[in-house]
């Protein structure tokens, strides 16, 4: 089944050309906010890049072998690298990409396409490598493979190394319009009227609107999520603190919880804007009414928040240490 692919028709268009014309760069960098939906149109690049019909579009025909096992991840010309998850002492941690993993990739490069015309490597969270994986990749980048396409998608470019950066062609994701959203919604099925709200409260991301319509608890969750976070700031520091104590033990669910306070600081924002339209829950509603919060302090907030979930992101940091950091910005 094809990756459901939201918006970025000028992204697609230069893609389908570059395919078309045999034009394809060994390297790119797929740059932008999280929950675009930067990771499909990399899938479905690579099903097209591979399928036997040469549709040279991205919905490849979707039933050659090429596409069956792309479509399952199990394409052997297609790599998919992305951060490891491991637990330890009860706390979820995601580890960076490591060297031996980027060492994988320099090694399947090395060998001759088992069955498409191309080797193509996908690395997630590209600015997740160590510095020797970083290393190791711009050697690979240096020198690259005849035949071989690499693929880099982050949410945080700026992580990366420079040099890396430049020798990646760079096609930048941004937001896209709500209509378009609310239209692919109705597309898999979700009646109009829950499309357009999930479109509206998805900030111009498409990943976030199809995660709401495919969990329906999801909103219902978010909600509860941003009535705790407002109940929590008439709290003392002791209350947060040891709540801080309790997010740091599960990173994944840290990092939900975050975003979801970040919707409420966004109502929060909107409201204070005098656009209750664009409000997902009734949290900040009322909050807006009680509490005299600037709008530049809600702005730094957002971007505590923001700087918080890529701090969880690296085990080399202290988790609880950053959340209480965190709560101290919100007090």
């Amino acid at each position: 089944m094809a990756k459901l692919v939201i918006g970025h028709q000028k992204i697609i268009d230069f893609l389908n050309k570059s395919i078309a014309g045999k034009r394809l760069a060994h390297a790119y960098l797929f740059s932008g906010p999280a929950h675009l939906g930067k990771m499909d149109v990399a899938l479905e690049f690579a099903k097209a890049v591979q399928c036997d019909k040469k549709h040279l579009n991205f919905s490849s025909c979707g039933k050659c072998q090429p596409c069956l096992q792309a479509g399952k991840n199990t394409h052997p010309d297609i790599l998919i690298v992305e951060p490891l998850k491991e637990e330890i002492k009860e706390k979820i941690k995601e580890k960076e990409i490591s060297i031996e993993q980027i060492r994988n990739v320099r090694h399947r490069l090395g060998l001759f396409a088992y069955q498409g015309p191309y080797k193509i490597v996908i690395i997630s969270q590209a600015d997740r490598m160590t510095r020797e994986a970083a290393s190791a990749l711009l050697k690979t980048l240096e020198e690259p493979s005849a035949g071989a396409i690499i693929i880099l998608i982050s949410s945080s470019p700026k992580l990366l190394l420079p040099t890396i950066i430049s020798r990646c062609l760079n096609i930048k994701f941004g937001l896209v319009k709500k209509g378009e959203i609310a239209s692919g919604l109705e597309k898999i099925g979700c009646p109009k009227e829950k499309a357009e709200k999930f479109a509206a409260i998805a900030g111009g991301k498409p990943g976030l609107a199809i995660e709401y319509f495919r969990n329906p608890d999801l909103p219902a969750k978010k909600e509860k999520d941003m009535e705790e976070v407002a109940a929590l700031l008439k709290k003392d520091l002791g209350v947060k603190f040891k709540y801080c104590e309790v997010l740091a033990k599960d990173i994944f669910f840290a990092k939900e919880v975050l975003s979801n306070w970040q919707t409420f600081f966004r109502d929060l924002l909107l409201e204070k804007l005098d656009c209750p339209e664009l409000v997902f829950g009734k949290a900040a509603k009322e909050a807006a009414a009680q509490n005299k919060v600037s709008i530049s302090t809600i702005k730094k907030i957002l971007k505590n928040i923001d700087k918080t979930k890529k701090i969880l992101g690296n085990s080399s940091f202290n988790a609880r240490l950053a959340l209480e950091n965190l709560m101290l910005s919100i007090s």
